[in-house]
């Protein structure tokens, strides 16, 4: 249970990390795909313990639902 707890700790820290670094790069109009490069081996050092394919799917979920945030309040 304790590793089980560690790893959603790592994981809700990695989802704040990525939302915010992500939100800032919308700011500053970055490439999507560069931040993906750059999150995708990031994920995989703070998550050692996922599989990997856990750790892309996340990256890449949290990058959807960000970019769907962003859609939305820019809709508005």
């Amino acid at each position: 249970m304790k590793a089980l707890r560690m790893m959603v700790g790592f994981m809700c820290g990695l989802t704040t990390i990525v939302a915010v670094l992500w939100l800032l790069s919308v700011l500053w109009q970055a490439p999507i795909l560069i931040l993906a490069v750059v999150l995708f081996p990031i994920s995989l050092l703070f998550l050692p313990l996922v599989p990997t394919i856990l750790a892309v799917v996340h990256t890449y979920v949290i990058i959807a639902l960000a970019s769907l945030t962003v859609a939305l309040f820019d809709g508005s």
